[in-house]
Protein backbone atom coordinates (compact mmCIF):
# COMPACT_ATOMS: atom_id res chain seq x y z
CA UNK A 1 0.00 0.00 0.00
CA UNK A 2 1.47 3.42 -0.98
CA UNK A 3 1.82 5.57 1.70
CA UNK A 4 -0.45 9.12 1.57
CA UNK A 5 1.14 12.45 2.48
CA UNK A 6 -1.31 14.90 3.72
CA UNK A 7 -1.23 19.28 2.67
CA UNK A 8 1.83 20.92 3.61
CA UNK A 9 1.09 23.54 6.16
CA UNK A 10 1.58 27.30 5.68
CA UNK A 11 4.10 26.89 8.61
CA UNK A 12 6.37 23.90 6.76
CA UNK A 13 6.89 25.83 3.74
CA UNK A 14 7.86 28.80 6.20
CA UNK A 15 10.50 27.42 7.35
CA UNK A 16 11.75 25.41 3.94
CA UNK A 17 11.93 29.22 2.58
CA UNK A 18 13.40 30.33 6.43
CA UNK A 19 16.32 27.45 5.92
CA UNK A 20 20.11 27.81 5.74
CA UNK A 21 20.31 27.26 2.19
CA UNK A 22 17.64 29.06 0.97
CA UNK A 23 18.79 32.36 2.67
CA UNK A 24 22.60 31.38 1.75
CA UNK A 25 21.46 31.42 -2.12
CA UNK A 26 19.55 34.63 -1.42
CA UNK A 27 22.37 36.49 0.47
CA UNK A 28 25.05 34.98 -2.73
CA UNK A 29 22.41 36.65 -5.02
CA UNK A 30 22.55 39.85 -3.14
CA UNK A 31 26.11 40.09 -2.57
CA UNK A 32 26.52 39.40 -6.31
CA UNK A 33 24.98 42.21 -6.96
CA UNK A 34 26.46 44.62 -4.74
CA UNK A 35 29.20 43.87 -6.25
CA UNK A 36 28.47 44.31 -9.49
CA UNK A 37 27.67 48.01 -8.33
CA UNK A 38 30.82 48.56 -6.75
CA UNK A 39 32.74 48.67 -9.68
CA UNK A 40 30.28 50.44 -12.21
CA UNK A 41 30.42 54.12 -11.29
CA UNK A 42 27.11 53.48 -8.69
CA UNK A 43 28.13 52.83 -4.62
CA UNK A 44 24.95 53.94 -3.32
CA UNK A 45 22.75 50.91 -5.12
CA UNK A 46 25.84 48.90 -3.97
CA UNK A 47 25.38 50.06 -0.17
CA UNK A 48 21.55 49.19 -0.74
CA UNK A 49 22.12 45.62 -1.80
CA UNK A 50 25.01 45.36 1.20
CA UNK A 51 22.37 47.14 3.84
CA UNK A 52 19.90 44.49 2.56
CA UNK A 53 22.54 41.84 2.52
CA UNK A 54 23.24 42.34 5.99
CA UNK A 55 19.84 42.73 7.75
CA UNK A 56 18.74 39.22 6.09
CA UNK A 57 21.94 36.96 7.47
CA UNK A 58 21.38 38.91 10.94
CA UNK A 59 17.54 38.12 11.30
CA UNK A 60 18.20 34.71 10.19
CA UNK A 61 20.88 34.21 12.42
CA UNK A 62 18.94 36.16 15.84
CA UNK A 63 16.17 34.03 14.87
CA UNK A 64 17.93 30.51 14.34
CA UNK A 65 16.68 27.80 16.21
CA UNK A 66 19.83 26.31 17.18
CA UNK A 67 20.70 29.88 18.57
CA UNK A 68 17.92 30.26 20.53
CA UNK A 69 17.95 26.70 22.48
CA UNK A 70 21.09 27.79 24.23
CA UNK A 71 21.34 29.07 27.70
CA UNK A 72 20.33 32.67 27.82
CA UNK A 73 23.73 34.15 28.26
CA UNK A 74 25.52 32.41 25.58
CA UNK A 75 22.69 33.33 23.62
CA UNK A 76 22.86 36.62 24.81
CA UNK A 77 26.88 36.81 23.86
CA UNK A 78 26.08 35.53 20.51
CA UNK A 79 23.83 37.70 19.44
CA UNK A 80 26.01 40.68 20.32
CA UNK A 81 29.10 39.10 18.68
CA UNK A 82 27.00 38.60 15.24
CA UNK A 83 25.80 42.10 15.64
CA UNK A 84 29.49 43.76 15.82
CA UNK A 85 31.04 41.46 13.34
CA UNK A 86 28.27 42.13 10.87
CA UNK A 87 28.17 46.20 11.48
CA UNK A 88 31.98 46.05 11.25
CA UNK A 89 32.22 44.42 8.11
CA UNK A 90 29.12 46.29 6.54
CA UNK A 91 31.10 49.51 7.49
CA UNK A 92 34.34 48.23 5.88
CA UNK A 93 32.51 47.27 2.84
CA UNK A 94 30.64 50.71 2.83
CA UNK A 95 33.56 52.83 2.82
CA UNK A 96 35.65 50.54 0.66
CA UNK A 97 32.88 51.05 -2.60
CA UNK A 98 33.04 54.57 -2.13
CA UNK A 99 36.89 54.78 -2.19
CA UNK A 100 37.19 53.17 -5.35
CA UNK A 101 34.65 55.50 -6.53
CA UNK A 102 35.96 58.54 -4.88
CA UNK A 103 36.33 61.63 -7.56
CA UNK A 104 39.37 62.00 -9.09
CA UNK A 105 41.08 65.57 -10.43
CA UNK A 106 40.84 65.61 -14.05
CA UNK A 107 42.04 68.72 -16.00
CA UNK A 108 38.84 70.48 -17.54
CA UNK A 109 39.42 71.00 -20.75
CA UNK A 110 36.59 73.84 -22.15
CA UNK A 111 37.38 77.75 -21.38
CA UNK A 112 39.59 78.50 -18.89
CA UNK A 113 39.78 81.90 -17.23
CA UNK A 114 43.68 82.12 -18.24
CA UNK A 115 42.07 82.05 -22.20
CA UNK A 116 41.61 85.41 -23.86
CA UNK A 117 39.09 85.37 -26.08
CA UNK A 118 39.05 83.49 -29.64
CA UNK A 119 39.58 86.28 -32.51
CA UNK A 120 36.83 86.29 -34.76
CA UNK A 121 36.83 84.60 -37.77
CA UNK A 122 38.18 87.58 -40.42
CA UNK A 123 40.05 88.19 -43.54
CA UNK A 124 42.72 88.61 -41.36
CA UNK A 125 43.45 85.26 -39.81
CA UNK A 126 41.31 82.50 -42.13
CA UNK A 127 43.46 79.01 -42.06
CA UNK A 128 44.86 79.29 -45.21
CA UNK A 129 45.86 83.24 -45.42
CA UNK A 130 49.14 84.35 -44.26
CA UNK A 131 49.28 85.96 -41.19
CA UNK A 132 52.00 88.24 -39.21
CA UNK A 133 53.28 85.89 -36.66
CA UNK A 134 54.89 87.83 -33.66
CA UNK A 135 57.43 84.13 -32.84
CA UNK A 136 59.01 84.24 -29.27
CA UNK A 137 62.53 82.57 -28.98
CA UNK A 138 62.42 78.85 -29.48
CA UNK A 139 64.10 78.36 -26.58
CA UNK A 140 60.87 79.55 -24.57
CA UNK A 141 58.80 77.85 -26.36
CA UNK A 142 58.89 74.90 -28.76
CA UNK A 143 55.35 73.64 -29.68
CA UNK A 144 55.48 70.43 -31.77
CA UNK A 145 51.42 68.93 -32.60
CA UNK A 146 51.70 65.33 -34.14
CA UNK A 147 48.48 63.46 -35.14
CA UNK A 148 49.22 59.98 -36.46
CA UNK A 149 46.53 57.08 -37.55
CA UNK A 150 45.55 54.62 -34.82
CA UNK A 151 45.32 51.16 -36.54
CA UNK A 152 44.08 49.22 -33.17
CA UNK A 153 41.59 50.22 -30.37
CA UNK A 154 43.45 51.92 -27.15
CA UNK A 155 43.45 49.99 -24.24
CA UNK A 156 43.13 52.20 -21.06
CA UNK A 157 42.08 51.79 -17.46
CA UNK A 158 42.20 54.49 -14.98
CA UNK A 159 43.23 56.48 -16.92
CA UNK A 160 41.05 59.71 -18.52
CA UNK A 161 40.97 60.16 -22.30
CA UNK A 162 40.36 62.90 -24.30
CA UNK A 163 38.63 63.15 -27.45
CA UNK A 164 37.81 65.57 -30.28
CA UNK A 165 34.57 64.04 -31.42
CA UNK A 166 33.87 65.66 -34.79
CA UNK A 167 30.19 66.63 -35.73
CA UNK A 168 28.86 69.46 -37.09
CA UNK A 169 26.84 71.11 -34.33
CA UNK A 170 30.59 70.44 -31.87
CA UNK A 171 32.72 73.84 -32.07
CA UNK A 172 34.65 73.45 -29.14
CA UNK A 173 36.05 71.32 -26.56
CA UNK A 174 37.24 68.02 -25.78
CA UNK A 175 35.19 65.19 -24.53
CA UNK A 176 36.00 63.28 -21.62
CA UNK A 177 36.04 59.65 -21.20
CA UNK A 178 36.45 58.20 -17.23
CA UNK A 179 36.90 54.51 -15.86
CA UNK A 180 37.21 54.23 -12.37
CA UNK A 181 36.75 50.39 -12.50
CA UNK A 182 40.38 49.19 -12.38
CA UNK A 183 39.89 46.57 -15.36
CA UNK A 184 41.38 46.95 -18.70
CA UNK A 185 39.15 48.42 -20.92
CA UNK A 186 39.01 48.95 -24.84
CA UNK A 187 37.80 52.41 -26.69
CA UNK A 188 36.22 52.77 -29.20
CA UNK A 189 34.08 49.50 -27.60
CA UNK A 190 32.84 48.97 -32.11
CA UNK A 191 36.17 49.63 -33.11
CA UNK A 192 36.14 48.28 -36.83
CA UNK A 193 39.15 48.44 -38.94
CA UNK A 194 37.54 50.71 -41.56
CA UNK A 195 37.25 53.49 -39.03
CA UNK A 196 39.83 56.26 -38.95
CA UNK A 197 40.69 56.66 -35.60
CA UNK A 198 43.84 59.70 -35.10
CA UNK A 199 46.27 59.93 -31.97
CA UNK A 200 47.43 63.79 -31.45
CA UNK A 201 50.23 64.09 -28.97
CA UNK A 202 50.90 67.69 -28.40
CA UNK A 203 54.42 68.37 -26.84
CA UNK A 204 56.29 71.72 -25.70
CA UNK A 205 59.90 70.93 -25.61
CA UNK A 206 61.25 75.21 -24.72
CA UNK A 207 62.13 75.97 -21.33
CA UNK A 208 58.63 77.72 -20.39
CA UNK A 209 55.19 76.53 -19.47
CA UNK A 210 52.40 77.48 -21.52
CA UNK A 211 49.11 79.15 -20.37
CA UNK A 212 45.77 79.34 -21.91
CA UNK A 213 46.75 77.08 -25.58
CA UNK A 214 44.00 77.99 -27.60
CA UNK A 215 44.27 76.04 -31.10
CA UNK A 216 41.74 75.46 -33.83
CA UNK A 217 40.78 72.33 -36.24
CA UNK A 218 39.25 72.93 -39.37
CA UNK A 219 36.96 70.49 -40.13
CA UNK A 220 34.70 70.19 -43.72
CA UNK A 221 31.53 67.72 -43.60
CA UNK A 222 31.10 66.23 -47.02
CA UNK A 223 27.52 64.09 -47.86
CA UNK A 224 28.49 60.01 -47.60
CA UNK A 225 26.92 58.75 -50.86
CA UNK A 226 26.21 54.63 -50.99
CA UNK A 227 27.86 53.35 -53.60
CA UNK A 228 25.73 50.56 -56.22
CA UNK A 229 26.82 47.46 -55.35
CA UNK A 230 28.37 48.31 -52.37
CA UNK A 231 26.29 48.09 -49.23
CA UNK A 232 28.86 48.96 -47.14
CA UNK A 233 30.83 51.03 -49.67
CA UNK A 234 30.76 55.10 -49.33
CA UNK A 235 31.99 58.07 -51.71
CA UNK A 236 32.22 61.82 -51.27
CA UNK A 237 29.33 63.73 -52.41
CA UNK A 238 28.87 67.40 -51.78
CA UNK A 239 30.20 69.67 -49.00
CA UNK A 240 27.72 70.29 -46.28
CA UNK A 241 29.80 72.27 -43.69
CA UNK A 242 32.80 73.91 -42.43
CA UNK A 243 33.59 75.63 -39.13
CA UNK A 244 36.78 75.33 -37.06
CA UNK A 245 36.48 73.73 -33.81
CA UNK A 246 38.60 75.01 -30.92
CA UNK A 247 40.65 73.43 -28.05
CA UNK A 248 41.65 75.09 -25.05
CA UNK A 249 44.28 73.89 -22.89
CA UNK A 250 44.62 75.16 -19.50
CA UNK A 251 48.29 74.35 -18.82
CA UNK A 252 51.31 72.98 -20.92
CA UNK A 253 54.51 72.06 -18.93
CA UNK A 254 58.26 72.89 -20.69
CA UNK A 255 60.65 70.35 -21.29
CA UNK A 256 58.74 67.87 -22.75
CA UNK A 257 55.87 68.11 -21.67
CA UNK A 258 52.29 66.64 -23.54
CA UNK A 259 49.50 66.23 -23.71
CA UNK A 260 47.86 63.83 -25.62
CA UNK A 261 44.34 63.68 -27.26
CA UNK A 262 42.51 61.61 -30.20
CA UNK A 263 40.13 62.39 -32.94
CA UNK A 264 37.15 60.32 -33.67
CA UNK A 265 34.38 60.89 -36.13
CA UNK A 266 31.08 60.56 -34.63
CA UNK A 267 29.22 61.75 -37.76
CA UNK A 268 27.23 60.01 -40.78
CA UNK A 269 29.57 61.83 -42.70
CA UNK A 270 33.34 62.49 -44.52
CA UNK A 271 35.33 64.95 -42.55
CA UNK A 272 38.39 66.57 -44.01
CA UNK A 273 40.63 67.87 -40.79
CA UNK A 274 42.78 70.50 -41.24
CA UNK A 275 45.49 71.02 -38.26
CA UNK A 276 45.97 74.27 -36.68
CA UNK A 277 49.17 75.85 -37.99
CA UNK A 278 49.47 77.90 -35.08
CA UNK A 279 48.35 78.49 -31.20
CA UNK A 280 47.48 81.24 -29.58
CA UNK A 281 49.45 81.28 -25.89
CA UNK A 282 50.63 83.04 -22.86
CA UNK A 283 54.26 81.92 -21.96
CA UNK A 284 55.10 81.98 -18.19
CA UNK A 285 56.72 85.09 -17.41
CA UNK A 286 55.77 87.03 -20.60
CA UNK A 287 53.49 89.70 -19.98
CA UNK A 288 51.23 89.59 -23.61
CA UNK A 289 49.75 86.53 -25.22
CA UNK A 290 51.61 85.42 -28.33
CA UNK A 291 50.76 83.08 -31.21
CA UNK A 292 53.78 80.24 -31.73
CA UNK A 293 53.65 78.73 -34.96
CA UNK A 294 53.74 74.76 -34.64
CA UNK A 295 57.26 72.96 -35.18
CA UNK A 296 56.72 70.39 -37.73
CA UNK A 297 57.67 66.98 -36.69
CA UNK A 298 59.16 66.47 -40.44
CA UNK A 299 59.33 67.93 -44.06
CA UNK A 300 56.81 66.30 -45.04
CA UNK A 301 54.55 67.19 -42.24
CA UNK A 302 50.57 66.24 -43.35
CA UNK A 303 48.57 69.14 -42.63
CA UNK A 304 45.27 67.62 -43.50
CA UNK A 305 43.82 64.01 -43.44
CA UNK A 306 39.98 62.53 -43.51
CA UNK A 307 38.15 60.71 -41.30
CA UNK A 308 35.67 58.10 -42.26
CA UNK A 309 31.81 58.18 -41.06
CA UNK A 310 30.47 56.58 -38.19
CA UNK A 311 29.74 52.70 -38.85
CA UNK A 312 27.34 50.71 -36.52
Amino acid sequence: MSEEHGPVSPREILNKVWSWPVISFVLAALLGFEVSFMTSGHPWMADLFLLVSAALFLAKFLTWEDARQQASAIRRRLSIYAILITATVTLAAILGTHYLNRPRETVQLKADARSLPIPQESENNKPNERIELKQPSEELATIQLNCERVLRPVEWDNDTLYVLETYPTLTEGLVELTSNTGKPRFWPENYKPENRLYRCDLANYGTAAVFGLSMKFNLTFIEAQKVPDGPKARKGGATLSTHNHVINLPVLNGNGGRFIFYLNNQSEYFVNVGLPEFADLEIAGQKERQIVRFKPTSPNWPRTFFLSPKTE
